[in-house]
């Protein structure tokens, strides 16, 4: 992965590059770090390229357990990301 970054003003946690399996480790901790702490949660996808289905798997369980944080999910229509996704029922 190239780059995770968190906007605490915007609430925003922006992921870029392509998140591989052996990205998994690193977008688990992000999200436990900001999930559910807050009450509004912004997923940016837009700047990743491919996405493993495990690391899709992760995103949707830690939106799951995010109980009282309202997450959105950004990302680009009809590409990689949004075809695994909606593989996953997001």
């Amino acid at each position: 992965m190239r780059a995770i970054t968190w906007e605490p003003s915007q609430h925003r946690l922006r992921l870029a590059g392509r998140c591989g399996g052996d990205d998994l480790a690193t977008v688990e901790e992000a999200l436990a770090a900001v999930a559910g702490r807050r009450p509004v949660l912004i997923l940016d996808l837009t700047a990743v390229v491919s996405l493993a289905p495990s690391v899709a798997e992760a995103i949707v369980a830690a939106c799951d357990r995010s109980d009282g944080c309202r997450v959105s999910v950004l990302r680009r229509h009809g590409g990689d990301v949004d075809r695994v996704l909606r593989e996953l029922g997001v």
